[in-house]
């Protein structure tokens, strides 16, 4: 396979552009049909100590390590020694929705249990300290197979099944997840270019340009992959090859086509699964990484036998974001003619709504992963509607959906990228009414009218300020101190503030529900909707916690 000047032409000033700013690292690779066409690495591992950031430098990955467990669960199964798709029926209580049947394993694996997502504090924490000691309640939050949402709980569930099947064979899920390690790097396993745990040389990952203290990730098996770009290359190598072999060929398999309320989405085992909407681009594999302070993505399009990898040790949205995406473009141009994605597309004149939904009129509230929308008709048939403490407006179009633009000092509409590419619907489904999002040609749920019961107004002696006891990594890079209790038009709600540089402070506020005597609930039906905040009082204190994370009433 040539190599590709004119690629490198074009990329290797932004690349070296890009580290010149908050991102301070960069590796990156082209991969075609098993063979790597270009490889380099840009910048430093560490600023501090002027360590350059080549292609051996280690940084974890993040969700990358859910690939090696699903590799193993696969082998079990084409070997009839673990069932993925029969129900588990004996999972606690908790983790069964009433009048459902229970989950299976594959549902478990690619994060449809319905089971809430699990402890959130300390999940990326300083070595040296103790892992938390209470262990983090675990529930239900809907019916298994509905919808695709990031489950810890689930997956901790179907590792201590594969755990138990290898148990009974002699081995364990430990040293399973090793002898793939040592499968995929072959010689190179005695300079491990993949592996898990507190690696002594990860580069220093950023935020924002800040360096980030060293921290690991306490899910082992699940978050604490770490590799280099050589380690990144003999990882996906594979899914350029003719024939990938039938564990990859397996968890390339969609595993949500079931999954009523996913729409256009779909999923594998460890990788979302696009179709292009270009003509000859066909299926792409994505694989997302984002541990604190680093970002590793890997894009390969299937059909052509081509990836593109990009590993970094900085988070900044506005450098990276772009980069793997238009990487594969070039790519895709130079060997194949492709034309590149059209960045500003215009929005169809017409858009069905998925299957199975009818369409309605929006109701006056919703709840959602970024807090209450709430809506306010106007005389031309569109609405106004509130969300992140800020002002929108809508108007709607002539298929039903509504194109959105936001309103500088409440009532001068502006229109920004994000928004001029995003249309907002509702629809009915059964006994609930979904806020839908169609953005970039696919649609997508973001939440729902809430169902459950309004808290009584005996709630209304929980109100206040709470101020967080146990920050740590992630409420620190958030910048989350406190949250508020409020009651506004009978609603209950959870302010929280968010910092945002061009509109200063957000301010979402969520739609509570009760759950039982000692539990608030997130109303709505969502991704991370339905979670749960336990109420608990000592004396005169009362405190509310939250995955992990324990604010007391000031």
């Amino acid at each position: 396979m040539s190599a590709l000047p004119d690629l490198q032409a074009e990329f290797v000033p932004r690349l070296r552009k890009l580290v010149r700013g908050d991102v301070p690292g960069v590796a990156v690779a082209v991969i075609e049909s098993g063979r790597v066409s270009w490889a380099q690495a840009f910048g430093e591992a560490d600023p501090q100590s002027d360590r350059a950031f080549d292609i051996d430098t280690p940084i974890p990955l993040g969700r990358w390590s859910e690939l090696l467990l699903h590799q193993v669960a696969v082998a079990l199964a084409q070997a009839n020694q673990l069932a993925l798709d029969e129900p588990l029926s004996d999972l606690p209580a908790d983790l069964r929705w009433p009048d459902s049947p229970a989950p299976s394993l594959r549902q478990l694996l690619s994060h449809h249990s319905g089971f809430n997502g699990g402890r959130l504090h300390g999940l990326y924490a300083d070595p040296s300290q103790p892992a938390p000691t209470v262990a983090p309640e675990q529930y239900a939050v809907r019916p298994p197979g509905w919808l695709e949402s990031y489950s810890l709980v689930g997956l901790q569930q179907a590792m201590s099944r594969i755990d138990l099947s290898l148990q009974e064979q002699g081995s364990s899920l430990e040293s399973a997840i090793a002898g793939r390690l040592q499968q995929i790097l072959g010689k190179d396993c005695q300079r491990p270019s993949l592996g898990h745990g507190n690696h002594p040389q990860l580069a220093v990952g950023h935020r924002e340009g800040d360096a980030l203290p060293r921290m690991i990730a306490r899910e082992r098996l699940p978050l604490s992959l770490h590799g280099s770009l050589r380690g990144a290359i003999a990882l996906l190598s594979p899914l350029t090859d003719a024939d990938p072999g039938p564990i990859w060929t397996a968890m390339l398999a969609v595993q949500n086509a079931d999954a009523a309320l996913d729409f256009d989405r779909r999923v594998g085992l460890g990788l979302d699964l696009v179709d292009s909407q270009r003509p000859r681009v066909g299926r792409v594999a994505l694989l997302f990484g984002a541990a604190p302070g680093y970002r590793a993505e890997a894009r390969i399009a299937l059909e052509h036998r081509l990836a593109v990898i990009v590993l970094a040790n900085g988070s900044d949205e506005d450098s990276l974001g772009e980069l793997p995406g238009d990487l594969l473009d070039a790519v895709l141009e130079a060997r194949l003619g492709i034309p590149r994605r059209d960045r500003e597309p215009e929005l169809p004149a017409a858009v069905a709504y998925p299957a199975g939904l009818t369409p309605t009129n929006f109701a006056d509230r919703y709840a959602t992963p970024f807090g209450r929308l709430r809506v306010e008709s106007r005389f031309d048939g569109g609405f106004d509607f509130e969300l992140f403490g800020r002002g929108f407006r809508a108007r709607r179009r002539a298929d039903g959906w509504y194109g959105i633009s936001y309103r500088l000092w409440g009532f001068i509409p502006l229109n920004f990228k994000i928004f001029e590419q995003t249309l907002l619907g509702n629809a009915r489904r059964g006994e609930h009414e979904l806020l839908l999002a169609h953005l970039y040609g696919r649609t997508l749920l973001l939440g729902s009218t809430p169902t459950g019961t309004t808290p009584s107004v005996e709630m209304d002696s929980w109100l206040g300020d709470y101020r967080l006891q146990n920050p740590d990594l992630l409420t620190r890079s958030l910048k989350i101190e406190r949250l508020i209790l409020l009651r506004e038009n009978a609603d209950l709600v959870l302010e929280y503030h968010l910092p945002a540089p061009f509109l200063q402070t957000l301010k979402p506020r969520v739609l509570l529900e009760t759950a039982d005597p000692r539990h608030l609930r997130v109303a709505g039906l969502g991704p991370l909707l339905g979670e749960r905040l336990r109420l608990q009082q000592s004396g005169d204190q009362r405190s509310v916690e939250y995955a992990g994370y324990r604010f007391v009433r000031q």
